[in-house]
């Protein structure tokens, strides 16, 4: 009997941590948090812009959830990303037009999507998997790419605009969440965005559509 005691109460301090990691979630539960973001393009546009031009970027945003059942979810995020320019390749192909006798010095810029997006997002039992699938409103905001360069000796400056108009878009993937405390869950994400932009303005009417994948961590407060 004690030898079947001290089993139980292995057992259960074995079970306990296991258990305190998995999402409490209840229905009618907020939580609201914050989320740091890498951005990676992925569309191939005709011309080719967005990938050719564009990497890695990090972001920033916050969230609100809610519990509908136990296991489904809905919720809001807004995000702040950013994209970085490819500037060694922006300064080749600017080099190869000025031919001999010109350079590119510097080249400065960026692309910042903000994005307000909502999504569904359902829990694969208390695994601490989810997968989620939602749409939102884009707001491109690209402001100049400035190319610093050289010709002949004399020095010039030559800038690009890259302001696009906004677009709705739609994004889905999984991500994975697990408790620290019973107020307090760390996640980790990634989602697919597909944006459709409205028609470009004319001084950026080759940027049309965009596509990235978001990674996405933070923490969430149970409220």
């Amino acid at each position: 009997m004690r030898s079947q005691n001290i089993f139980v109460i292995a057992s259960l301090f074995c079970i306990l941590p296991l258990v305190t990691i998995q999402p409490q979630i209840r229905t009618g539960l907020f939580s609201v948090g914050g989320v740091g973001s890498i951005g990676i393009p992925v569309w191939k546009d005709d011309p080719v812009v967005f990938m050719d031009d564009f990497g890695l970027g990090l972001g920033f945003g916050g969230e609100l959830k809610i519990n509908v059942t136990r296991f489904t979810q809905l919720g809001g995020r807004m995000i702040y990303q950013t994209f970085r320019p490819d500037f060694d390749g922006m300064k080749e192909e600017i080099e190869v037009r000025l031919k001999e006798g010109g350079a590119v010095e510097d080249v400065h810029g960026s692309m910042i999507v903000g994005m307000i997006t909502g999504s569904l997002i359902q829990h694969v039992g208390s695994t601490g998997f989810y997968l989620t699938a939602g749409g939102g409103y884009y707001l491109y905001k690209s402001g100049k790419i400035t190319f610093e360069m050289t010709q002949i000796g004399y020095a010039f400056e030559h800038e690009e605009e890259l302001d696009t108009e906004n677009g709705y878009g739609f994004n889905g993937g999984f991500g994975l969440e697990k408790l620290i405390s019973r107020k307090l869950s760390f996640f980790i994400e990634g989602k697919y965005h597909h944006v459709f932009r409205e028609e470009a303005k004319e001084a950026a009417k080759d940027v049309g559509k965009a596509s990235f994948i978001l990674l996405v961590t933070g923490l969430r407060y149970f409220l």
